[in-house]
């Protein structure tokens, strides 16, 4: 499977929407994604998965401030120092990636629910 661009008409196509500022939930689960791009231009976004894809870091998600769910789970990120920046983030699914409960942003703000699973580098 080819790796999937997420550009800007990507990101409006799976929405079924025409602007950025409409688009409050966003599935792009499971579609072989390894880079943010265009989805940090969704800047009203409430919910978003990423899940089951190939991402290695998520740099620019930071810009999402209003993200309350964030579903990144199987992936292979093993960096989450910019989910400190999302304040209003009550849950996230880490699970399946490289990094363990230390990595986690000291002050995480609103978050309620977290499902993760502690990497400890012998997988």
């Amino acid at each position: 499977m080819a790796e999937t661009k997420v550009t800007p008409l990507y990101v409006k196509t799976v929405a079924q929407k025409f602007d950025f500022k409409t688009i409050f939930q966003l599935d792009l689960s499971k579609r072989n994604i390894s880079a943010i791009g265009a989805i940090i231009e969704c800047t009203n976004l409430l919910q978003i998965d990423l899940s089951h894809n190939n991402l290695m870091n998520i740099t620019g998600i930071d810009r999402l401030v209003q993200v309350r769910i964030l579903n990144i789970a199987h992936n292979k990120i093993n960096n989450v120092t910019v989910l400190g920046a999302l304040v209003d983030l009550q849950r996230l699914e880490l699970q399946g990636n490289k990094v363990g409960y230390s990595s986690l942003p000291s002050d995480m703000g609103k978050l309620e629910i977290l499902y993760m699973q502690e990497f400890d580098g012998t997988c």
